[in-house]
C-alpha cells in the first residue's frame, strides 16, 4: 500500500497510479468517480497521464456529463508535453469540430506529432487523410507508404486499406499481395477484410479460387453482421437453386456443403438460401432484396408468388439496383405482378439502362425499353422520358 501512502501524501506520480486502478479495476476496484478524483489530484500537479485520461473521461463522458470543451482542455494540456495519446486525441477534436473550432490543418498538425512519437492510429489516420484527398495533394504513394508503416506494426484497419490499395492496381503481383494484408487483418477478426478475402477466394483472384475458403471467410464475416459477406454466402449457397452452375456444369462447393444428400437436403438447402437472403433483404440490401424477388418469381423452395416479387424488386430497384430495376421493368411492360403500365416500365427500363456498367446489360435494356415503347404512344414516351431524370434512388428502410 506504499503507492496509496505516497498518493495521500499527494504524490503526483502516485495519485496516477491509485486512479488508474481504480480505471482499470485492479483489486477488484472499478469506479469512475474515483478514478477521476485522483486523476485531477495528479492532473492539478501537471502529470501528463493524468491529464490524458481526464481528457478521455470527459469526452467520453465516464467523469460525469461528457464535455467536448474540458476533454480538448486536458488533452492539450497533455499534449504540449510531448504526451502522443493526447496529441493524437486533440487532433481527432480538430478533425471532427468538437470541444474546438473545425480545423483540418490544426488536426494535421497534432496527428503528426503523434506520428512522429510512433503512435500507429496516428499514422493510419494520416494515410487515410492521404487516400482520402483531405489533405492535399492526394498522393497514392504517401497513402501506400503510411498504410505500409501502420500495417507492419499490426494495425488491422491498416492492413485492410492496404490490402485495398494494392488491389487497385490490378496486377496478378498487387492482387497477391492485397490477398497478405487481407489475410492479415482478417486473422484478427476484421469483418471487412474477411468478407474481401472470401471474394479473392471466390473468384480466384491473387490466389487460388477456393470455395470452401470463401465460404468460411464469408461465414466469419457475416456472423459480425457484414451485410455483404451475408448476402455473398447465401448467392454460393443459392447457386444451385438459381440455375447458375460453375464452370465445370456442376454445383459449387458452397451448394454440395449445403444441400446434403437427397430431396431432404434439397428442402434444407432452399430453406437455408430464404433465410439467408430474407434476412439480409429486410435489412435493406438491395442485391438481397433482387434475389428474393427472383425466389419469389421462380417459386423456388417458396409458393410461386409474382406480386410479392414485384414487390421485392421494387425495394430493391428504388435503392438503384439495377438488376432489380431491369425485372420492375418487364413485369410493369408483361402486366404479371402488377398492373401493366408502359410508362412504368419505361421509366424503370431506362433507369436500369443508367445503373449497368456492363455494356451488354445496358444495350439488354436499352433493347428491352425500346420494345415497350414502339407499343407506346408520343405522349406516353414523353411522360416516362420526364419522369426518370426526376428519379432520386431511396435509402433502405
Amino acid at each position: 500500500m506504499g503507492g496509496w501512502s505516497l498518493a495521500a501524501r499527494g504524490d503526483a506520480g502516485a495519485q496516477f497510479g491509485v486512479g488508474y486502478s481504480y480505471w482499470v479495476g485492479q483489486r477488484g476496484l472499478h469506479e469512475d468517480a474515483e478514478a477521476g478524483r485522483w486523476f485531477r489530484l495528479a492532473a492539478d500537479q501537471g502529470h501528463a497521464d493524468a491529464q490524458f485520461y481526464l481528457g478521455v473521461m470527459y469526452r467520453e463522458g465516464r467523469r460525469a456529463t461528457q464535455d467536448a470543451d474540458k476533454a480538448a482542455d486536458w488533452f492539450r494540456l497533455a499534449a504540449d508535453q510531448g504526451h502522443a495519446g493526447a496529441q493524437f486525441q486533440l487532433g481527432a477534436l480538430y478533425d471532427a469540430g468538437e470541444g474546438v473550432r473545425q480545423d483540418g490543418t490544426e488536426a494535421v498538425r497534432w496527428y503528426l506529432r503523434a506520428d512522429e512519437q510512433g503512435l500507429t492510429e496516428a499514422q493510419f489516420t494520416l494515410d487515410l487523410m492521404y487516400a482520402q484527398g483531405r489533405r492535399p495533394p492526394k498522393d497514392r504513394a504517401t497513402a501506400v507508404r503510411w498504410h505500409q508503416r501502420a500495417a507492419e506494426q499490426g494495425h488491422a484497419d491498416a492492413q485492410f486499406h492496404l490490402g485495398t490499395l494494392r488491389l487497385d492496381g490490378a496486377s496478378g503481383r498487387q492482387a497477391t499481395e492485397a490477398v497478405r494484408w487481407y489475410r492479415a487483418a482478417a486473422e484478427q477478426g476484421h469483418a471487412d477484410a474477411q468478407y474481401n478475402l472470401g471474394d479473392m477466394h471466390a473468384y480466384g483472384y491473387g490466389v487460388a479460387r477456393d470455395d470452401t475458403e470463401a465460404i468460411r471467410w464469408y461465414r466469419l464475416a457475416a456472423d459480425q453482421g457484414n451485410a455483404g459477406a451475408q448476402v455473398s454466402l447465401g448467392f454460393m449457397f443459392g447457386m444451385q437453386m438459381l440455375d447458375a452452375p460453375r464452370d465445370d456444369g456442376r454445383p459449387g462447393a458452397a451448394a454440395r456443403y449445403w444441400r446434403g444428400p437427397g430431396p431432404q437436403g434439397d428442402a434444407r438447402f432452399r430453406r437455408g438460401v430464404m433465410n439467408r437472403y430474407r434476412l439480409e433483404a429486410e435489412q435493406g440490401h438491395p442485391a438481397a432484396q433482387f434475389y428474393v424477388g427472383g425466389i419469389y418469381r421462380r417459386g423456388r423452395g417458396v409458393l410461386r408468388d409474382e406480386t410479392e416479387a414485384a414487390r421485392w424488386f421494387r425495394l430493391s430497384a428504388e435503392q438503384g439496383y439495377g438488376d432489380a430495376q431491369f425485372a420492375l421493368g418487364d413485369m410493369h411492360h408483361t402486366g404479371r405482378g402488377v398492373r401493366q403500365d408502359g410508362v412504368e416500365a419505361h421509366m424503370w427500363l431506362s433507369l436500369a439502362a443508367q445503373s449497368f456498367q456492363d455494356t451488354e446489360d445496358r444495350d439488354r435494356s436499352v433493347k428491352a425499353r425500346d420494345a415497350v415503347a414502339r407499343q407506346m404512344t408520343l405522349e406516353q414516351i414523353a411522360a416516362a422520358q420526364r419522369r426518370a431524370p426526376r428519379w432520386t434512388p431511396r435509402p433502405a428502410t
